[in-house]
């Protein structure tokens, strides 16, 4: 996020000296060396004054709403927050988002946002295997499926898991609630 912030800082992003194409240039080259989604600056108010996503598609200014997500406030209060998983306000993918305040001339208060896919985080999950039938789940802490080897699974919350998962799903939620992260080790049957 530092990175992002600089950049765009040192490339003239947030002071109005660069054309639309520019910034969309620049998104996209960080994009393409990680799996940022994509990139935005919100005012006070949560409507966005520019996003930009990794293939190049742009939002009109004001289309895009963040001011009922939680790390608007904290942002806008100073702080740099990690916010999600939670869907994205545009596309509705799943993806972890980075804010921090930034100047942006003309905005009282503004935030640079940067939306990170969750799709690499499954793909790892998914490398992560125990034994030779072993698998891997990501769980956050209200027992949202970040990552499972079933696709079908992400975004749901456990008690949603189906009937043959049941187990597994009682298994997350148990350690879930218990204090602090960890793992979770379960035999399934047959």
């Amino acid at each position: 996020l530092a990175q992002v912030k600089a950049g765009a800082g040192d490339e003239g992003f947030l002071d109005g000296s660069t054309t639309e194409q520019n910034k969309v240039e620049l998104l996209q080259r960080h994009a393409a060396d990680s799996f940022v989604q994509n990139v935005a600056i919100f005012g006070e108010d949560g409507k966005n004054i520019f996003i930009a996503y990794a293939d190049g598609t742009t939002v009109p200014v004001g289309a895009a709403d963040v001011s009922g997500r939680a790390y608007l406030p904290q942002a806008l209060g100073g702080a740099s927050v990690i916010f999600g998983p939670s869907k994205d306000v545009v596309t509705g993918a799943l993806t972890v988002t980075l804010a921090t305040p930034v100047q942006v001339p003309g905005a009282p208060k503004s935030i640079v946002a940067v939306d990170f896919d969750l799709a690499f985080i499954n793909e790892v999950v998914k490398e992560a295997t125990f034994g030779e039938t072993g698998r891997s789940y990501l769980v956050d802490k209200d027992g949202f499926v970040i990552a499972s080897p079933d696709p079908s699974e992400i975004g749901l919350s456990c008690s949603e898991l189906s009937d043959m998962n049941r187990g597994l799903a009682d298994g997350i939620r148990d350690a879930v609630s218990a204090a602090g992260p960890g793992s979770l080790y379960f035999e399934e049957a047959g």
